[in-house]
């Protein structure tokens, strides 16, 4: 599999490309995490970062992570998008994590950014090369 990456320095944006087949579906995991799928087969496309400098930036206590954004018709996230989240390639980008408040029943799911080398040397002022 060849992925190819796109930045676009003047918005701050990564757009990871895992396959070349049209997007079906879209998910908005985060305000800032955009996933474009294959509804149909449930196979990523492509992976877009906004502001992904900001994103990839550890705090004084490691990674951020980021509440995942439910459906809108439902609180949960389709197994089939779990399923995505948790294989590869986005397995190689994305970690799901939870959080479990004190006296809550429900369990928090979390997302963190991964930082594969690859990510980890973008420069924001030029082009990612295609790999």
């Amino acid at each position: 599999m060849s992925i190819i990456y796109d930045y676009y320095p003047e918005a701050d944006i990564l757009e990871i490309f895992f396959s070349e087949a049209e997007a079906t579906a879209t998910l908005n995991l985060t305000p800032d995490i955009i996933l474009h799928f294959q509804a149909e087969t449930a196979q990523p496309v492509s992976l877009i970062l906004n502001n992904v400098t900001s994103l990839t930036q550890p705090t004084e206590y490691g990674w951020h992570s980021f509440l995942l954004q439910p459906q809108p018709q439902s609180r949960v996230l389709p197994a089939a998008t779990w399923h995505m989240l948790t294989t590869f390639p986005l397995n190689e980008w994305l970690t799901l994590t939870a959080y479990h408040a004190p006296h809550q029943l429900e369990v928090i799911p979390l997302l963190t950014i991964r930082t594969p080398q690859s990510l980890s040397t973008i420069e924001t002022n030029t082009l990612l090369q295609r790999v």
